[in-house]
Formats: structure tokens, sequence, C-alpha cells
């Protein structure tokens, strides 16, 4: 039994360690960088925009717009209300409060979705 129990050890230590990462600075920034990235992808795709007329709607080069869509560009307010306007969307920001010890406890078992969103590499890289 002692095999049961260091393994309650080590999930409870995971379960730490994820807990605190998720609750990072750099891990909410990069979430956010993916997400908006996602949202101008299908707006992109709902109206069968490719790169090259997003491009060309915002005056910069097809790279640029293959960056937006990387996941890893540091949005600026500006650049997001130009390409809002050149996919004929508005952007919007909120900020909401943060959860109450009670409404955490019901989060984490929403942690499938944060998963859901991690690129396949990084899914690989969790399964070890």
């Amino acid at each position: 039994m002692p095999r049961l129990r260091e393994s309650k050890t080590t999930s409870k230590r995971f379960a730490d360690l994820l807990q605190s990462v998720e609750q990072s600075d750099r891990f909410q920034i990069d979430a956010l960088k993916v997400e908006i990235s996602e949202q101008i992808y299908r707006a992109m795709n709902r109206q069968r925009i490719s790169n090259a007329e997003l491009a060309r709607r915002l005056g910069k080069s097809r790279a640029y717009v293959t960056k937006l869509l990387r996941g890893t560009t540091n949005f600026t307010l500006e650049s997001l209300v130009r390409i809002g306007r050149a996919l004929s969307n508005e952007v919007q920001i909120s900020l909401v409060s943060k959860p109450t010890a009670r409404r955490k406890t019901k989060r984490t078992k929403k942690r499938p979705q944060i998963a859901a969103r991690l690129s396949p590499q990084r899914k690989a890289s969790q399964a070890r």
C-alpha cells in the first residue's frame, strides 16, 4: 500500500503545481493571446476570408497575419480594433471578478476545457 499513498501524494503535488501555474500572470497572458487568435481565426472562417485578404484589408503582409494567428502576438488595443474592423466585428473587453473559493471547486471540473485549448505538442508532453 505505500505505493498508493505515494501516488496520492504525487497526484496532490501535481494538482497543486497545475493550480499555481494556472493562476500565474504568464499563463493567463498566454491563454488570452491564444483565445484572441482563435477568435480572429473563427471570424475569418465564418466569412471565408483568407490570410491574404485580411492582410490586404489591414494594409499589412501575409506574414503579419500568420503571426497573429500563431497565438503568440502581444496584441495592442489599437491592433485589436483594426483587426475587428477589418473583419466587420466589434472588440469587447471586460474585467470579471475572481472566483471565490467555492467557485474554484466548481471550476476544477472544467479543466478538460482548458486542456482542449492546448496545442497537440503540449497535450503530448502533459500525457507523459
